[in-house]
Protein backbone atom coordinates (compact mmCIF):
# COMPACT_ATOMS: atom_id res chain seq x y z
CA UNK A 1 0.00 0.00 0.00
CA UNK A 2 1.16 3.26 -1.12
CA UNK A 3 2.83 5.08 1.80
CA UNK A 4 5.02 8.76 2.25
CA UNK A 5 7.81 6.66 3.09
CA UNK A 6 7.86 5.22 -0.84
CA UNK A 7 8.01 9.10 -2.30
CA UNK A 8 11.36 9.43 -2.89
CA UNK A 9 11.89 10.40 -6.50
CA UNK A 10 10.04 13.14 -7.33
CA UNK A 11 9.45 14.38 -11.03
CA UNK A 12 9.62 18.31 -11.68
CA UNK A 13 7.34 19.46 -14.31
CA UNK A 14 7.83 22.86 -15.63
CA UNK A 15 8.66 24.90 -18.66
CA UNK A 16 11.12 26.98 -17.08
CA UNK A 17 14.70 25.82 -16.46
CA UNK A 18 14.89 28.11 -13.70
CA UNK A 19 11.83 26.27 -11.95
CA UNK A 20 12.80 23.18 -12.31
CA UNK A 21 16.63 23.93 -10.50
CA UNK A 22 14.72 25.64 -7.88
CA UNK A 23 12.25 22.91 -7.07
CA UNK A 24 15.05 20.71 -7.53
CA UNK A 25 16.75 22.54 -4.49
CA UNK A 26 14.20 22.85 -1.73
CA UNK A 27 13.18 18.99 -3.03
CA UNK A 28 17.18 17.94 -2.11
CA UNK A 29 17.02 19.86 0.97
CA UNK A 30 14.28 17.25 2.06
CA UNK A 31 15.94 14.51 1.34
CA UNK A 32 14.40 13.67 -2.35
CA UNK A 33 15.80 12.84 -5.22
CA UNK A 34 14.19 15.56 -8.03
CA UNK A 35 13.90 13.79 -11.41
CA UNK A 36 13.40 16.76 -13.93
CA UNK A 37 11.65 16.63 -17.22
CA UNK A 38 13.55 18.77 -19.34
CA UNK A 39 10.73 18.71 -22.29
CA UNK A 40 9.82 18.37 -24.56
CA UNK A 41 7.14 16.07 -23.17
CA UNK A 42 5.91 12.99 -24.85
CA UNK A 43 2.12 12.43 -25.94
CA UNK A 44 -0.03 12.69 -22.49
CA UNK A 45 -0.80 8.66 -22.31
CA UNK A 46 2.96 8.02 -23.45
CA UNK A 47 4.23 10.63 -20.81
CA UNK A 48 2.55 9.34 -17.82
CA UNK A 49 3.83 5.88 -18.41
CA UNK A 50 7.33 7.04 -18.64
CA UNK A 51 7.37 9.31 -15.65
CA UNK A 52 5.67 6.80 -13.98
CA UNK A 53 8.29 4.33 -14.33
CA UNK A 54 11.06 6.78 -13.23
CA UNK A 55 9.47 8.58 -10.27
CA UNK A 56 7.24 8.23 -7.18
CA UNK A 57 5.67 11.46 -7.00
CA UNK A 58 5.15 14.11 -9.15
CA UNK A 59 4.83 18.14 -9.12
CA UNK A 60 3.25 20.17 -12.14
CA UNK A 61 3.42 23.40 -13.14
CA UNK A 62 -0.20 24.13 -14.96
CA UNK A 63 0.44 26.37 -17.95
CA UNK A 64 2.78 23.95 -20.48
CA UNK A 65 1.20 24.32 -23.40
CA UNK A 66 1.99 27.97 -24.56
CA UNK A 67 5.66 27.49 -24.60
CA UNK A 68 5.91 24.37 -26.56
CA UNK A 69 7.03 22.08 -23.24
CA UNK A 70 4.21 19.94 -23.66
CA UNK A 71 0.77 19.41 -25.96
CA UNK A 72 -1.21 19.56 -22.64
CA UNK A 73 -1.27 21.38 -19.52
CA UNK A 74 -0.29 21.00 -15.79
CA UNK A 75 -4.10 20.21 -14.61
CA UNK A 76 -4.87 17.47 -17.61
CA UNK A 77 -1.73 15.78 -16.71
CA UNK A 78 -2.32 15.66 -12.60
CA UNK A 79 -6.02 14.58 -13.71
CA UNK A 80 -4.61 11.50 -15.18
CA UNK A 81 -1.76 10.58 -12.78
CA UNK A 82 -4.52 10.56 -9.93
CA UNK A 83 -6.84 8.33 -12.09
CA UNK A 84 -4.19 6.56 -11.89
CA UNK A 85 -3.48 6.26 -8.24
CA UNK A 86 0.26 7.76 -8.92
CA UNK A 87 0.49 10.99 -6.16
CA UNK A 88 0.77 14.43 -8.24
CA UNK A 89 1.03 18.06 -6.91
CA UNK A 90 -0.53 21.09 -9.21
CA UNK A 91 0.91 23.88 -8.74
CA UNK A 92 -0.05 27.46 -10.78
CA UNK A 93 1.11 31.10 -11.04
CA UNK A 94 -1.76 32.93 -11.86
CA UNK A 95 -5.19 33.58 -10.10
CA UNK A 96 -7.06 33.25 -13.31
CA UNK A 97 -5.53 29.67 -14.26
CA UNK A 98 -8.35 28.41 -12.08
CA UNK A 99 -11.15 28.44 -15.20
CA UNK A 100 -9.06 26.40 -17.06
CA UNK A 101 -7.92 23.79 -13.31
CA UNK A 102 -11.50 23.66 -12.48
CA UNK A 103 -12.94 21.09 -15.03
CA UNK A 104 -10.18 18.46 -13.73
CA UNK A 105 -10.14 20.04 -10.22
CA UNK A 106 -12.41 16.75 -8.89
CA UNK A 107 -9.09 14.75 -9.82
CA UNK A 108 -6.68 17.13 -8.41
CA UNK A 109 -6.62 17.02 -4.56
CA UNK A 110 -3.70 19.61 -4.22
CA UNK A 111 -3.48 22.77 -5.45
CA UNK A 112 -0.94 25.05 -4.87
CA UNK A 113 0.52 28.10 -5.67
CA UNK A 114 4.07 28.10 -6.54
CA UNK A 115 5.49 30.11 -3.43
CA UNK A 116 3.90 26.97 -1.51
CA UNK A 117 6.85 25.07 -3.48
CA UNK A 118 9.59 26.98 -1.08
CA UNK A 119 8.10 25.70 2.37
CA UNK A 120 9.70 22.15 2.91
CA UNK A 121 6.89 21.72 5.25
CA UNK A 122 4.17 22.37 2.56
CA UNK A 123 5.44 20.30 0.70
CA UNK A 124 5.88 17.56 2.93
CA UNK A 125 2.39 18.06 4.37
CA UNK A 126 0.90 18.28 0.86
CA UNK A 127 2.51 14.63 0.05
CA UNK A 128 1.18 13.11 3.31
CA UNK A 129 -2.64 14.40 2.14
CA UNK A 130 -2.02 12.92 -1.39
CA UNK A 131 -1.34 9.37 -0.21
CA UNK A 132 -4.38 9.59 1.95
CA UNK A 133 -6.65 10.50 -0.40
CA UNK A 134 -5.27 7.93 -2.67
CA UNK A 135 -5.73 5.60 -0.12
CA UNK A 136 -8.78 6.10 0.34
CA UNK A 137 -9.06 8.52 3.46
CA UNK A 138 -10.88 11.64 1.49
CA UNK A 139 -11.30 14.66 3.47
CA UNK A 140 -14.75 16.40 4.28
CA UNK A 141 -13.50 19.35 1.77
CA UNK A 142 -13.30 17.15 -1.08
CA UNK A 143 -16.32 15.22 -0.78
CA UNK A 144 -18.68 16.31 -3.21
CA UNK A 145 -22.77 16.64 -2.35
CA UNK A 146 -25.63 16.99 -4.45
CA UNK A 147 -26.76 20.64 -3.78
CA UNK A 148 -28.49 23.43 -5.35
CA UNK A 149 -26.99 25.87 -8.09
CA UNK A 150 -27.82 29.46 -9.06
CA UNK A 151 -27.72 31.00 -11.89
CA UNK A 152 -27.11 34.55 -11.55
CA UNK A 153 -26.64 35.24 -15.15
CA UNK A 154 -24.76 33.59 -18.77
CA UNK A 155 -23.09 35.26 -21.17
CA UNK A 156 -23.17 32.47 -23.55
CA UNK A 157 -21.45 35.10 -26.13
CA UNK A 158 -18.28 34.99 -23.89
CA UNK A 159 -18.35 31.41 -22.91
CA UNK A 160 -19.21 32.10 -19.00
CA UNK A 161 -21.77 31.67 -16.81
CA UNK A 162 -21.99 33.04 -12.95
CA UNK A 163 -23.43 31.00 -10.31
CA UNK A 164 -23.76 31.07 -6.56
CA UNK A 165 -24.16 28.27 -4.33
CA UNK A 166 -26.51 28.92 -1.57
CA UNK A 167 -24.89 25.49 0.50
CA UNK A 168 -21.58 27.15 0.42
CA UNK A 169 -21.38 30.42 0.04
CA UNK A 170 -24.48 32.58 -0.56
CA UNK A 171 -22.80 35.66 -0.73
CA UNK A 172 -19.85 34.62 -3.01
CA UNK A 173 -20.46 34.40 -6.82
CA UNK A 174 -18.73 31.85 -9.08
CA UNK A 175 -17.81 32.32 -12.87
CA UNK A 176 -17.70 28.90 -14.76
CA UNK A 177 -16.80 28.26 -18.47
CA UNK A 178 -19.97 26.98 -20.02
CA UNK A 179 -18.18 24.61 -22.18
CA UNK A 180 -17.18 22.46 -19.49
CA UNK A 181 -21.04 22.70 -17.90
CA UNK A 182 -22.80 18.87 -19.57
CA UNK A 183 -24.40 20.28 -23.28
CA UNK A 184 -27.84 18.96 -21.78
CA UNK A 185 -27.63 22.12 -19.60
CA UNK A 186 -26.45 24.73 -21.89
CA UNK A 187 -30.48 25.80 -23.07
CA UNK A 188 -31.46 26.45 -19.46
CA UNK A 189 -28.25 28.64 -18.48
CA UNK A 190 -30.48 32.03 -17.64
CA UNK A 191 -30.50 34.43 -15.29
CA UNK A 192 -33.04 32.77 -11.95
CA UNK A 193 -32.35 29.16 -13.35
CA UNK A 194 -31.93 26.56 -10.82
CA UNK A 195 -30.28 23.12 -11.10
CA UNK A 196 -28.39 20.62 -9.48
CA UNK A 197 -24.78 19.57 -8.96
CA UNK A 198 -22.10 17.39 -6.84
CA UNK A 199 -19.97 19.88 -5.47
CA UNK A 200 -17.99 19.66 -2.75
CA UNK A 201 -19.17 22.22 -0.71
CA UNK A 202 -16.61 21.34 2.35
CA UNK A 203 -14.51 23.50 0.48
CA UNK A 204 -12.57 27.03 2.18
CA UNK A 205 -11.86 28.20 -0.85
CA UNK A 206 -13.20 28.90 -4.04
CA UNK A 207 -10.48 27.71 -6.19
CA UNK A 208 -11.17 24.49 -4.39
CA UNK A 209 -14.65 23.51 -5.27
CA UNK A 210 -15.63 21.24 -8.47
CA UNK A 211 -18.99 20.70 -9.79
CA UNK A 212 -20.09 16.89 -11.45
CA UNK A 213 -23.36 15.05 -12.17
CA UNK A 214 -25.39 18.23 -12.99
CA UNK A 215 -28.89 17.97 -13.69
CA UNK A 216 -31.53 20.18 -14.48
CA UNK A 217 -34.41 20.85 -11.77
Amino acid sequence: MLDTADLHRVAVIDDEPEARAGYADYLEDLGMEPVTEEGPLAKLDHFVELSRQRSDVAICDHRMKISGYAEFDGAELVSEYIKKKFPALLCTRFEDDIDEIRPYRKYIPILLNWEDLMDPDTIRLSFERLVAELRGKIPPSRRPWRTIVRVHDADHERGFVHVFLPSWNPHEGLRLRIQDLPPDVHTHLRAGCRMFAHVNIGAEKSEDLFFDRWKVG
